[in-house]
């Protein structure tokens, strides 16, 4: 009679934990209707692709093993609760209703290329704004430069 209790219990405990996840559920199909994962793996790989041109030297076996230490599903996992706090589960429901509408799916499908571009745009921004920054500060301690004058001779 316990054990029939004992696995009931479990049961009942199983449904309510499975009741409290379904929102993270619909996350999850969100995140994958998204692209969310596909979307990651290209930025790691352009990521790495990077390190692998600034240091040319370092063996490919290295590379490989910086690879197969990725866990996606585990970014997923990390993913879920900011969705799920910032998102009701109507609203989960009508994001995923867009991701696999046409347009969602066009979304989706011109993502990768779009965060790629993007991120080649933030670099050079990025490196224009550290210029101005570096011009800025140079004229800024020319102009505030109290040290004297040197001696003539």
């Amino acid at each position: 009679m316990k054990k029939i209790i004992i696995v009931a219990s479990l049961f009942a405990f199983g449904g309510l934990v499975n009741a409290q996840t379904s929102k993270d559920q619909k996350v999850i199909e969100l995140l994958e209707t998204m692209g969310t994962t596909q979307n990651t793996k290209i930025s790691y790989e352009l990521f790495i692709s990077n390190y692998r041109k600034q240091y040319p030297d370092t063996p490919a076996a290295y590379w490989d093993k910086a690879t197969s230490l990725v866990d996606y599903k585990d970014l997923i996992r990390r993913i879920v609760p900011i969705y799920s706090r910032n998102f009701t589960e109507e609203e989960i429901d009508d994001l995923i209703t867009f991701y696999k509408s046409s347009t969602g799916k066009n979304m989706t499908a011109k993502m990768p290329v779009i965060l790629q571009e993007s991120m080649l745009v933030g670099q050079e921004w990025g490196t224009e704004l550290a210029q101005k920054i570096e011009s800025e500060i140079k004229a800024f301690e020319k102009k505030t430069d109290t040290s004297p004058p040197s001696p003539r001779r």
